[in-house]
């Protein structure tokens, strides 16, 4: 649903400037490696927010765009740096996630009437059990079979109660062990000037807005529990991009770190930092047609853009560190295997 709120943006704004709200969309350092934005991330934030309280009979929806765009007008869709969402973008948004947990329900009761049973009842739990336009379109397709939907009063805790219990009640509890030492990587970030050195600042080369390079990105940390029944997992994407003559080859270091005041610089930390290993990927064979095309403001020279996934899983004896293109069913690139001991 956030994908798609995030496509529909960038369809309204364009993409010169959609890249100022999420540089790491494109980036001309074939060495570099993005997350996303703090601007990104407080948009994403007020979204959130309308999208639990939105129902089928909601307004439109108001919402302020963040620096650099909070005084922006295009095209009537963009006022003052304010956009809106109508109704029928919000149902755009939902519909395909929706459609599934109706389709699945569905699926569901059609195999407990194979059995001569009939369903009453259906009780929704979770997080997302609290939108209100889930509740009214699942209660529609309910209707028609005469089902009752129930949420109960504390259905957001659900699934962490059920936790409890099920620990509670469980014979045997796993053992739990922590991590001996930190694990990260180095990536670009959009710059503030509250949190990042003026010495890492760069403008962006294409997105033209200042970054701070080089940043600590710390995905395990030092401490962090491990369950001796399944390995700690921590998933991370990288925004990659690159010209058409661009060498679509990289090398994507990760760090180690032994102590508990973990360093945000590599500049000033690189000699206290071991380097675990150094992942090598090469999207050489992937057609162009595959990846993003996008022609920078003022230039005849396009950019690609591809997305990498890193996924580290630690166990109390190895750090298994895998990246694929795209997500974990794409094309498997390269991995690496660490022994550890852990505390």
């Amino acid at each position: 649903m956030d994908l798609a709120f995030k496509k529909w943006l960038r369809d309204i704004l364009g993409d010169k400037y959609y890249q100022r709200l999420d540089p790491s969309q494109l980036d001309s350092k074939i060495g570099s490696h993005h997350v996303e934005g703090q601007r990104m991330r407080e948009l994403m934030q007020g979204f959130d927010k309308n999208k639990r309280k939105f129902n089928r009979d909601h307004r439109d929806i108001k919402m302020d765009l963040p620096y650099p765009l909070h005084n922006l007008n295009k095209d009537n869709k963009v006022v003052g740096g304010e956009i809106t969402i109508t109704n029928e973008d919000m149902r755009s948004f939902f519909n395909p996630c929706v459609n599934q947990i109706i389709e699945l329900i569905q699926g569901q009761i059609n195999q407990i009437n194979m059995k001569r049973t009939r369903v009453k009842n259906i009780f929704l739990v979770g997080g997302f059990a609290e939108s209100e336009y889930l509740q009214q379109e699942i209660e529609l397709s309910l209707g028609l079979r005469h089902i009752q939907l129930r949420r109960p009063n504390t259905s957001w805790t659900a699934v962490v109660r059920g936790a409890a219990i099920f620990g509670i009640e469980k014979p045997v509890l796993p053992a739990m062990s922590a991590s001996s030492r930190s694990y990260g990587v180095s990536v670009s970030e959009s710059f503030s000037e509250i949190r990042h050195s003026v010495q890492d600042r760069f403008v962006h080369p294409i997105a033209r807005v200042p970054m701070a390079q080089e940043q600590l990105l710390w995905l395990i940390k030092k401490g962090d529990l491990i369950l001796s029944d399944g390995p700690k997992v921590v998933e991370q994407r990288f925004a990659k991009t690159f010209s058409e003559t661009d060498p679509r080859t990289g090398t994507l270091p990760i760090y180690s770190y032994d102590d508990k005041d973990i360093p945000e610089r590599l500049a000033n930390s690189q000699r206290e930092l071991t380097e675990t290993c150094k992942l090598e990927y090469d999207l050489t064979n992937i057609p162009l047609r595959e990846f993003k095309r996008h022609k920078p403001p003022g230039s005849n020279t396009p950019f690609y853009t591809t997305s990498l996934l890193l996924i580290l899983k630690l166990d109390p004896h190895s750090l298994k560190i895998e990246l694929y293109w795209k997500d974990s069913r794409g094309l498997f690139l390269c991995s690496a295997t660490e022994d550890i001991i852990c505390d």
